[in-house]
């Protein structure tokens, strides 16, 4: 699982790439790239239509909630097109592991 280099942070995730920043989601990855694989998820509702929260949240909530949306999405179709040729799927990583191991 990557993580921040510096501080050992997590990453590799939706809800730490929009409470952090582009910069800490590429330094982790690039890190954790150089040792081998690694990994990235989102949740559909990152990317989706904002909820519209009418009471009053508390800051943790605030911060969890931070650049839903189309800020997201356009942080993340602009992090896919930088990995764009290391993305492979489950499938194509039990293969290659398995290649290793001969299983």
């Amino acid at each position: 699982w990557p993580v921040f280099p510096l501080l050992k942070l997590p990453s590799g995730s939706g809800i730490m790439h929009r409470i952090t920043s582009d910069w800490y989601m590429y330094k982790s990855i690039d890190h954790a790239l150089k040792t081998g694989d690694t990994s990235y998820y989102f949740h559909p509702y990152e990317i989706g239509k904002i909820p519209d929260i009418k009471k009053r949240i508390n800051f943790r909530t605030k911060i969890l909630l931070r650049k839903l949306g189309d800020n997201y999405k356009f942080s993340l179709l602009k992090f896919i097109d930088n990995y764009k040729d290391r993305f492979i799927s489950g499938k194509q990583l039990l293969e290659k592991h398995n290649k290793k191991t001969h299983i």
